[in-house]
């Protein structure tokens, strides 16, 4: 099983799918048991997708009419 360190540096890979699917099935494993890492993920998301909408590439960065 994957230790934290080991799957905070894999989130990047996962998403861009250059990982094998034996890691991935790792990666998917250490996320289900570990509420740790799952916060990490959501903040992760969270962050990017806040930087998204602040360049304007998401909904809520769209210009108004």
């Amino acid at each position: 099983m994957l230790r934290c360190v080991q799957f905070v540096e894999l989130v990047t890979p996962v998403e861009e799918r250059a990982v094998g699917p034996r890691l991935r099935l790792q990666f998917q494993v250490h996320r289900v048991v570990c509420r740790h890492c799952r916060r990490y993920l959501r903040q992760m998301h969270a962050v990017s997708g806040a930087l998204a909408a602040a360049a304007g590439d998401g909904p809520e960065g769209a210009p108004h009419s």
